[in-house]
């Protein structure tokens, strides 16, 4: 059972939470609405803490310094916020599964092809930070069309060959055939490469300098 900490005082920001979530057995929300109601708590109890970037009792400045040493913490607002990371509101399962899941790349092809220069190291990562979303956004926009989803996927298994990620769910889209095509096979697929991505830009970002 994954654990999660949610932190937020808009209510319809709560039912929506709640309504996403009602199917997933294995996650259990503990409810705070504000900032002195954590106080006490034990962070290091849950795998996830998701926090509104202004609360009633702290603003976003304040928050990032009262969790300045959690590294689970992640924080939505409805608005993005230049140059910090937020999760725009509102947060889809997919994006709250991805957050749960464990590490899911392996840089180590990076740093072969970098052999010791820390700095195209650094390139790679944020251009994979850039293209990636891009992939997700076209595999998406691919609808039911089989031919456009196997020119995607495979467009895509570039990306996740650099970041050394799992491309078996690309590899069965990019070999889909009229006969073997379900569209609800094919969502699936979609929302697991979707939750693979997401995984992937929160961790890349950790090994920026």
């Amino acid at each position: 059972m994954k654990q999660v900490l949610y932190i937020e005082d808009d209510e319809v920001d709560l039912l929506w939470w709640q309504r996403i979530t009602r199917t997933e057995q294995n996650i259990s929300t503990t409810f705070k609405e504000s900032l002195s109601d954590v106080a006490g708590v034990d962070l290091s109890a849950f795998d996830l803490i998701i926090c509104d970037a202004n609360l009633p009792d702290a603003d976003f400045k304040s928050l990032k310094d009262y969790f300045k040493n959690e590294t689970h913490v992640h924080f939505l607002s409805g608005a993005l916020i230049e140059g910090e990371r937020i999760i725009e509101k509102p947060i889809s399962l997919s994006h709250i599964l991805a957050l749960l899941e464990p590490e899911v790349i392996d840089l180590s092809y990076i740093k072969t092809l970098s052999e010791g220069d820390v700095v195209y190291e650094q390139e790679m990562i944020r251009t994979a930070l850039k293209v990636m979303p891009d992939r997700l956004k076209l595999l998406r926009e691919m609808g039911y069309d089989i031919t456009k989803i196997r020119t995607a996927a495979h467009k895509a298994k570039s990306s996740f060959r650099v970041c050394g990620m799992d491309s078996t769910a690309l590899e069965v889209l990019e070999d889909l055939g009229e006969g073997t095509f379900e569209r609800k096979k094919v969502d699936e697929l979609f929302d697991k490469i979707e939750r693979q991505i997401l995984s992937a830009l929160r961790d890349l970002e950790t090994y920026l300098s």
